[in-house]
């Protein structure tokens, strides 16, 4: 048998992001169990990568440096606490934070701490906004799920953003009150627009989740391509030279990712983009694997805590599926509607593991929702916000008025639906003691049918 050389392995970073991502939970396994429902596909993975010989000298030092990474991670006791941080999530009582710094009782040191903190306010005096810096005081305590940390917060405030947080708030607070002035009350369109920073009522939530396309609500690669290739055509309108062009867009880009949150999937999102622009600028060819390889790094490098987080998991493996279907089979002769069929397939049985053994729930609509919904449905009232927001800042207001009744109608059509088909086509509940084994059988299923595909269609894994 003939081993390829490392030279010729031609995504080594994706191969990396594989191992730095085993090396992180080879340590974080030993502590705590929760959130380790990727360890099921990545060991497949795994596998099959130490079954190319030259493969072997990429993974090493990135499994090395996962390992490095994870025996930094900060472990902390409960105690009282002062924390300062910056909103990414949450609602009401419940938000969450990241990027944030503990102080140090003893010396009175301010101490970065990269991962997220769940937070919980006693009371609730002024409500912090996404992207709002906060100071709390309070009791921290060790939780066993993501983010691990909750602090019971007894005071805080909320502290004045930095240049480009208030920037990014700005935007999102003008686009809100363009909507509601323009006749938009349906929670989706916002929903849409910024991901779960804006809470659907309960019982919709639950007919979304039943019918199986929460995924159509989290800001990612859809949503960040849409407004990027929208910036790329009105800038190239202005006759600006392309390198500027991508690089006043992916700026642009960088303010509305932080005005979700930012959500770990727009994140990704996004520095996919930037990589891709970085390397278009200066001409330099990638693979789509590497590139997202690198992406993935960069975020386990800054917070490796976030590798047990379900939104990153399901963020690489959706895009990772979908990525190999498409370099798998020749998109080039499919109509627009195989090549959707075949992107959602190649992203739904990517999730498939974590999300039988997270959320316990298999629905059989997924696949010809997601179909159906993202062109009519989430194109639409994407788009049609954009033009919104846009129509109102150069005062057009019957234009905006139109649009904005178009998104209402589309709205309320998707809702009664929804609801609807959560009754008639209920989701399957999976017992909670068969979760996890289930999800490794579905995995090794996977695993043996991806080797099977290869071996008889003539290419190599």
């Amino acid at each position: 048998m003939k081993w390829e050389t490392s030279s010729e392995i031609s995504s080594p970073l994706f191969v990396g992001f594989i191992a730095l991502s085993l090396g992180l939970l080879t340590i974080i396994f030993i502590d705590v169990w929760s959130g380790f429902q990727i360890i099921f596909p990545l060991l497949f993975v795994f596998l099959l990568l130490f079954y190319r010989k030259a493969l072997w000298k990429i993974m090493l030092p990135f499994y090395v440096l996962g390992i490095v990474l994870a025996l930094t991670i900060p472990a902390l006791e409960s105690t009282d606490v002062e924390y300062v941080g910056i909103i990414n999530s949450g609602s009401y009582r419940y938000y969450r934070s990241s990027r944030g710094y503990l102080l140090d009782y003893e010396y009175y040191i301010w101490h970065q701490y990269k991962n997220d903190v769940e937070l919980i306010l006693s009371r609730v005096r002024e409500e912090p906004k996404i992207g709002e810096r906060i100071w709390v005081a309070g009791e921290i305590e060790r939780i066993n799920r993501y983010p691990f940390y909750r602090i019971n917060v007894q005071d805080y405030g909320i502290i004045p953003p930095d240049k480009i947080h208030y920037i990014s708030n700005i935007f999102r607070e003008n686009l809100i009150y363009s909507m509601q002035s323009n006749g938009i009350n349906s929670v989706l369109p916002f929903s849409v627009f910024f991901g779960g920073a804006i809470d659907m009522e309960r019982n919709l939530e639950e007919s979304v989740r039943n019918v199986g396309i929460s995924h159509i609500f989290a800001v990612s690669g859809l949503h960040v391509s849409l407004l990027y290739l929208l910036l790329r055509w009105i800038l190239s309108l202005l006759l600006i030279d392309r390198k500027l062009n991508m690089i006043i867009t992916i700026g642009a880009l960088g303010f509305y990712v932080l005005s979700t949150g930012p959500a770990v999937s727009a994140l990704r999102a996004f520095l996919v983009l930037l990589l891709y622009t970085l390397f278009s600028v200066i001409d330099y060819k990638q693979s789509t694997f590497n590139v997202l390889g690198l992406a993935g790094i960069i975020m386990l490098v800054v917070s490796p805590m976030i590798i047990v987080s379900v939104s990153f998991q399901l963020s690489f493996l959706a895009t990772s599926g979908i990525l190999l279907m498409v370099n798998t089979f020749d998109y080039s002769r499919m109509s627009f509607l195989k090549k959707a069929i075949l992107v959602g397939i190649g992203a739904q049985i990517a999730v498939l593991p974590i999300s039988v053994a997270t959320f316990g729930t298999f629905s059989l609509l997924t696949i010809p929702l997601t179909i159906i919904t993202v062109p009519l449905f989430v194109f639409p009232v994407y788009l049609g916000t954009l033009m919104v927001f846009i129509f109102d800042i150069f005062k057009i207001k019957p234009l905006a008025q139109i649009m904005a009744r178009g998104i209402e109608a589309i709205s309320n059509i998707f809702e009664k639906s929804v609801l609807g088909l959560s009754k008639i086509i209920p989701a399957f509940e999976i017992n909670e003691g068969w979760r996890y084994p289930l999800a490794l059988s579905v995995s090794l299923f996977l695993f043996c049918s991806f080797m099977f595909f290869f071996r008889h269609s003539g290419q190599r894994p």
